[in-house]
């Protein structure tokens, strides 16, 4: 196997992922992704979104980290802590890095077979899930399972156990 570097380390896993599964050299059995934003040159997206996490994140930066952490939990359960020293920690740089890649995706040729065994979780508050119809343009053949009332990442932030199980069957299930 040829091993490649992909981008900016502290930009989002799944904007590194995206890129490697339609590389080639690279096989995998499967692939899961939650709340997977995929929009192909959304200016207004981006600017809407690194307004709006900029202010959130000037405004966590600025609270006691009690305060952030509560509120963290109040949306993420038992990760809330992880997620508000994580929020509170990133730089804005890697902020609006992460923004512009979240809003500017190319969809890269992935081949049948690989689609075939790529599952997209989202909620169906989550503001990606209006972009189903688009990701199912590009790729036809993958899986898409929308968890009715759950916002972004949501699911399994509330059901981590069930989440895990589920990981696991989409793991050792055959699907090509």
């Amino acid at each position: 196997m040829v091993i490649k570097e992909y981008g900016d380390s502290e930009l989002p896993k799944v904007v590194l992922l995206h890129p490697m599964l339609a590389d080639a050299d690279i096989r995998y059995k499967t692939a899961v992704f939650d709340g997977t934003p995929m929009y192909e040159n959304a200016k207004f997206i981006y600017q809407l979104m690194k307004f709006g996490f900029l202010k959130k994140h000037r405004k966590a930066a600025g609270m006691p980290s009690a305060d952030v952490r509560k509120v963290m939990e109040s949306k993420y359960g038992i990760f809330g802590e992880r997620m508000a020293q994580s929020f509170v920690g990133i730089s804005e740089e890697s902020l609006v890095a992460i923004v512009k890649a979240c809003s500017d995706f190319s969809f890269p040729p992935i081949p049948e077979d690989m689609q075939k065994r790529i599952f997209l979780e989202v909620g169906s508050k989550d503001m990606n899930c209006r972009q189903n119809r688009v990701v199912l343009k590009h790729y036809p053949h993958l899986h898409i399972k929308v968890r009715e009332g759950y916002g972004h990442c949501m699911y399994p932030a509330t059901h981590y156990k069930e989440y895990g199980r589920l990981l696991e069957m989409y793991m050792n299930t055959e699907h090509v």
